[in-house]
């Protein structure tokens, strides 16, 4: 199949330059650190479904280069992600490896350190969104049984709290 490739274009609101990343992969996702150093985008190798679900890994990119920095070659499905508020940490929602049938563990990844690793390994629930409260803390979203919780736990995986934790209570959006 010959299907287009979405690109990674960063532009600039004061002259309207567009660049584009000299990539062949396929963006599906991208969000901008906090100081507007790096690009975190979501890429796989080609537009094809197969490629989006089981192909996916993460790019830091420079801005000002276009340049690909770092990959986050990790093997399952790729959900939702964000930076924390320095810049220094991701938080991403993906699957333990390429047989996980939903991506729904939450990982942190170190940029500077290039550190992968998931937190919370037996949390019984899936994570639906995560955000971050401070430069420590993940504000997360899951499904747990047949309720939703919301609820932190730091960045190590230390000091899980459930704000809101209602039996039979059920959401499938939230604004973090």
């Amino acid at each position: 199949e010959d299907l287009a490739l979405s690109e990674l274009l960063v532009g600039t609101v004061e002259t309207g330059a567009v660049r584009r990343i000299s990539s062949s992969a396929h963006f599906t996702a991208c969000r901008w650190s906090p100081d507007g150093t790096r690009i975190a985008a979501i890429q796989a190798p080609t537009a094809l479904v197969d490629d989006r679900y089981m192909s996916r890994s993460m790019a830091i990119v420079d801005p000002e280069t276009l340049e690909v920095t770092d990959v986050i070659d990790h093997k399952a499905k790729l959900g939702d992600f964000c930076w924390s508020p320095d810049g220094q940490h991701l938080a991403i929602i993906a699957g333990k490896d390429q047989h996980d049938p939903k991506e729904a563990r939450l990982f942190t990844y170190a940029v500077d350190k290039k550190s992968f690793k998931q937190i919370l390994a037996g949390f019984k629930g899936a994570f639906e969104a995560v955000a971050w409260v401070n430069r420590q803390d993940i504000l997360f979203v899951a499904s747990e049984s047949t309720s939703n919780t919301i609820g932190t736990v730091n960045a190590k995986g230390k000091g899980l709290k459930r704000i809101l934790d209602k039996e039979r209570m059920s959401f499938s959006k939230v604004s973090m």
